[in-house]
């Protein structure tokens, strides 16, 4: 399994100068180098300007911490949602991405079976199966994926030769691969999809897969918004 972080949110100069003359703006100290990540600055932003608090009147909120943490205590996730974040999923199974489309507010672009050549993919064997005590199941499962691979290319061959296009032969072809095949996706979500996520996928309770593709993603988030991801 790969995670790469993509994109995270940069804050325009001109943000930093709509803040001066404010506690808030002589918080972050000069601009340019704030000491608040970007990410975590913008959803603070986007609650401070509701009531107008750019002066910090409130000790138990004036730092950017404290203050996205009085957010998530009160379940105010809107603020969070100004801020998104990009990834680049590889090297996981079919059958995760079944589950990690069911986020409805994530955004995906998906490799496409259709287009892509599959022949060459690689499959993910389930962790509860790569133990010593599992040998014999793990060459089960990689004949079956060897098998599965020639099946795939001997009806790309077979279509094609009868005139059917690439795109309909690997349409067609696709219906006999496993589950665990190999497949990567770009993933964008704002901050509060993501806690969503987190809440549900970094936990016990998850698949295994996917829950370590939650532990992978959160360790990333926690670096450019510790504030938004890193617990209390």
């Amino acid at each position: 399994m790969k995670v790469t972080l993509v994109s995270h949110p940069i804050v325009a100069p001109e943000f930093y100068d709509r803040l001066k003359g404010t506690e808030m703006g002589e918080r972050e100290q000069s601009l340019g180098s704030p000491y608040v990540e970007d990410a975590d600055l913008v959803p603070e932003a986007a609650g401070r300007v509701c009531y107008d608090s750019f002066d910090l009147p409130n000790p138990a909120t004036r730092n950017n911490a404290d203050y996205l943490a009085n957010i998530k205590r009160q379940l105010h996730f809107s603020v969070l949602e100004h801020s998104n974040f990009t990834f680049h999923v590889a090297e996981v199974s079919r059958a995760l991405l079944a589950e990690i489309t069911r986020h409805r507010h994530l955004s995906f672009s998906v490799r496409s079976q259709r287009y892509c050549w599959e022949g060459d993919s690689q499959m993910v064997i389930p962790s509860a199966l790569l133990g010593d005590d599992a040998r014999d199941l793990q060459v089960r499962i990689l004949k079956l994926q060897g098998e599965a691979k020639e099946l795939y290319g001997d009806v790309v061959g077979h279509l094609m030769a009868n005139g059917l296009k690439r795109k309909e032969a690997h349409d067609a072809a696709r219906y006999v691969l496993p589950e665990g095949t190999h497949t990567e996706f770009y993933v964008t979500g704002n901050g509060r999809a993501w806690l969503e996520f987190l809440a549900k996928r970094d936990s016990p309770h998850a698949a295994q897969e996917i829950r370590e593709l939650a532990g992978l993603i959160k360790w990333e988030l926690c670096q450019v918004a510790p504030g938004m991801f890193t617990s209390d």
